[in-house]
């Protein structure tokens, strides 16, 4: 056998050195471009969610949907940030109205990155995948935008680990993400398929309870004003879609990106969208497992319009995931499996370059393929080992 046809053993030699190699690049990489990019990234993301918490303590919270006033309040020259976001989210940002600038940015980075790790390890107890979550792509570009998404993909993932032995307490995670929705949009799909009717139900007390909140802690004020800027965010969001297109991770993005009408491109967004409800719909039919939670994190970027690079922490989770449950089982990769998950795992790295980065869905497309085959082949074996969670087991 040619290399190129000759299976990669997951616990062999080349698998083991070719993981190695690429965690050791970036647990030197990822350090030294933060020391050396992030003191220059002050006009960021976390720059705008610092922006809104002090905005909202200054001014009536319903306000913060006007966005000349906004602008003039943070003072931007070269970026605008305006807030687009339902009001829950202003629970989650107000506490950096009262923390000095860099601590507040350490706040705001490290429980998402704690959780996704402590995921990583209840759900694969594999020390080099935890490491390749620390320290990966999609981690340097959160780090630099100063984005959240690493608490969603924890949130996601620790949502389906719990949910074979913890339906409610999944349930509560679940209801959690709602404060970034369409990074969620599979989810209710996954639940419905496998009838996990107490999870749903706790899913839906917790978003309720969580909008609640934000109407308690701002007043119902600000989702009225939410409710009346509603039509001009739907218009900033198209915009941002078409602007900033080159950073997004979705069809919608990338057919923009060559040249595609929106028209076209919500077509087969649309097309694209309806295929992956169908096979995760499918395959939470018949059994829940994180091979499942991995194709509803990566298929995320094939169902929504709407994601940035920097939410590519949910699919670099899923990657890493994939990855790690060969290894569990003590099964193999082909060549081109290795290939379609190291091109998976470098893809938020692509995203300094818009003509690399525009054939993104090319990637997310062979990822959800190397799933669902993976899927396939498990599905007639005897179940892998589940970690255990601590506590005595809860039924469904």
């Amino acid at each position: 056998m040619t290399p190129f046809t000759q299976p990669w053993q997951a616990r062999g030699i080349p698998a083991r050195t070719l993981c190695r190699l690429l965690l050791i690049l970036f647990t030197f990489l990822t350090p030294v471009t933060l020391y050396h990019i992030l003191p220059q990234c002050f006009e960021n993301d976390y720059f705008a969610f610092r922006s809104f918490a002090r905005f909202v303590q200054l001014h009536p919270p319903g306000m913060i949907y006007d966005y000349p006033l906004l602008q003039k309040f943070q003072g931007t020259s070269t970026v605008t940030f305006p807030y687009f976001y339902q009001p829950q989210m202003l629970l989650l940002v107000w506490p950096l109205a009262h923390l000095p600038y860099v601590p507040g940015y350490a706040f705001w980075m490290l429980p998402g990155m704690t959780i996704c790790a402590i995921v990583l390890w209840f759900a694969e107890r594999n020390v080099l995948a935890v490491i390749a979550v620390l320290v990966g792509p999609s981690t340097l570009l959160i780090w630099i935008n100063g984005q959240s998404s690493m608490v969603q993909a924890g949130l996601m993932f620790g949502g389906f680990l719990l949910l074979p032995r913890r339906p409610a307490l999944a349930g509560v995670l679940f209801g959690l993400m709602i404060y970034k929705p369409q990074l969620a949009v599979l989810v209710p799909v996954a639940l419905l398929a496998s009838r996990q009717w107490r999870t749903i139900a706790v899913a839906c007390i917790t978003a309720a309870l969580f909008l609640s909140a934000s109407a308690a802690a701002f007043g119902v004020g600000v989702w009225t004003s939410w409710w009346h800027h509603l039509p001009t965010i739907g218009t900033t969001i198209a915009w941002k879609t078409v602007e900033l297109s080159r950073v997004m991770a979705t069809i919608t993005a990338n057919l923009l990106m060559f040249g595609a009408t929106p028209t076209q491109a919500h077509i087969v967004q649309a097309v694209s969208t309806l295929t992956m409800v169908t096979l995760v719909w499918r395959c939470f039919r018949e059994r829940v497992c994180m091979l499942g939670a991995a194709l509803v994190g990566a298929g995320t970027f094939l169902a929504t319009p709407f994601a940035f690079g920097y939410d590519l922490a949910v699919f670099n989770l899923a990657v890493i995931i994939t990855a790690s449950e060969r290894w569990r089982r003590g099964g193999s990769f082909s060549f081109l499996e290795i290939v379609i998950l190291v091109l998976g795992f470098l893809l938020p790295w692509c995203v300094i370059s818009p003509v690399m980065f525009r054939n993104s869905s090319v990637v997310v497309c062979a990822v959800v393929c190397v799933i669902l085959r993976r899927i396939d082949a498990v599905r007639h074996q005897a179940p892998a080992p589940v970690p255990e969670v601590v506590g005595s087991p809860v039924t469904a």
